[in-house]
């Protein structure tokens, strides 16, 4: 029990909200984006330059997700990354594919095939959500960023904070010579991981009052939209520098706003009972993409369907879509729970770490092998080992 209160008291909570903040900016721009509107108003009307501005001050969603891994899966004890809570989010991201595909089966059965089942039983393969697929090769270098980092000083990790967003953000802004596609790409996810964990590790915005972080924000928000609304196309080295520049998860502004939300959530405090409301949301926040961006969902109740409120007023495009927003991830947060009843009751997540054990054996077998005798694996694990030494000598 006290250990169990011990964690509770390290749990942040304001990071636990802002998770599922970023999942509610995501769906935002899904809506402005895939929804339509952003292709349909017209230019320099005044819906034009207010979607816009909604878009881009969203647009960092993407970037605060993955500073958030960094920022918790960091710890300054040596703790192990386990395999079965990457296995879990696994048959999440499958269950609710299957789950969705079969339900469109039933509504629209001329629009569902083998093939769109198959796809949601390999999403990474097939790379049906990308931050999914990012993640998977994320997660492979967790242990060894974790480890990197703890064996740096602050002041030596505070200097390669400041060198990867000089170089991968800044440097990379115009000639884009880094191949990070514009942040949908494995190494801008680990960038920010590497820069999440960073900020915990030397508690990075310590100082930084609240109200500042909140300034800088919108600061980075209005440079960005200033500069895609007004700025000059040209050129620098035969490269051609567009007005869009900074609509980008790599741009310096994007990026920047993105690590001032960390900071200035990681320092908010709330009572038990908020503490309580938040816990049951932020635990449901991955599904809420998962759910959004399913292929099945997006193509059949999400492209254009915002499209009209182009015709309409900025006011009625704002409510709208902060609405919609804002009801998806209430009913995408309470349909997970019921995902999570289910697996419980079907004991997921102990199957998830019997299949752990099952891969850390057969790596425990490939990687090691008896010296006596060469290329002979060894079966014993790492434990029934130490025991087996200690055996000898007694003797």
């Amino acid at each position: 029990m006290n250990k169990i209160n011990e964690i509770q008291r390290d749990r942040n909570y304001g990071i636990d909200l802002l998770r599922v903040v970023a999942m509610f900016y995501v769906v935002i721009l899904h809506c402005l984006g895939h929804g339509g509107i952003l292709n349909n108003v017209i230019p320099n009307s005044i819906q034009y330059n207010f979607s816009w501005l909604l878009e881009i001050f969203v647009y960092g969603a993407v970037n605060i997700f993955a500073l958030i891994s960094g920022y918790v899966l960091y710890t300054e004890e040596n703790k192990k990354i386990k395999i079965s809570n990457y296995i879990n989010l696994w048959c999440q991201v499958v269950f609710y594919g299957i789950l969705i595909t079969a339900m469109f089966d039933i509504i629209m059965p001329n629009k569902v095939t083998i093939q769109d089942y198959l796809k949601n039983i390999f999403p990474v393969i097939n790379n049906i959500w990308w931050y999914f697929t990012a993640y998977t090769g994320l997660f492979v270098f967790i242990p060894l960023i974790n480890n990197a980092i703890r064996n740096y000083s602050k002041l030596a990790t505070r200097k390669i904070f400041i060198l990867l967003i000089l170089i991968f953000s800044f440097y990379n802004l115009i000639p884009n010579i880094f191949g990070l596609s514009e942040g949908y790409s494995v190494i801008w996810i680990i960038i920010l991981y590497i820069l999440g964990a960073i900020i915990k590790k030397c508690n990075i915005g310590k100082q930084l009052k609240w109200y500042n972080a909140v300034i800088i924000i919108i600061l980075m928000g209005l440079i960005t939209y200033f500069y895609t609304m007004f700025g000059k196309e040209f050129k620098i080295f035969e490269i051609k520098v567009k007005r869009d520049l900074l609509i980008s998860y790599t741009s310096p502004t994007i990026l920047i706003s993105a690590i001032m939300y960390l900071i200035l959530f990681s320092k908010m405090k709330f009572n038990k009972t908020i503490e309580k409301i938040i816990k049951f949301a932020a635990s449901s926040s991955f599904a809420i993409y998962i759910i959004n961006d399913n292929p099945m969902i997006r193509n059949n109740w999400i492209i254009n369907r915002f499209a009209n409120l182009t015709m309409g007023s900025t006011k009625e495009i704002y409510l709208y879509v902060i609405a919609f927003s804002f009801l998806f991830v209430i009913i995408s947060i309470l349909i997970d729970k019921i995902r999570i009843f289910i697996f419980k009751l079907i004991h997921v997540n102990d199957l998830s770490i019997l299949a752990e054990k099952f891969i850390e054996k057969i790596l425990n077998n490939i990687c090691s092998y008896d010296r006596k005798n060469l290329w002979i694996y060894d079966i014993y694990s790492e434990e029934e080992r130490y025991s087996k030494q200690i055996e000898k000598d007694k003797v």
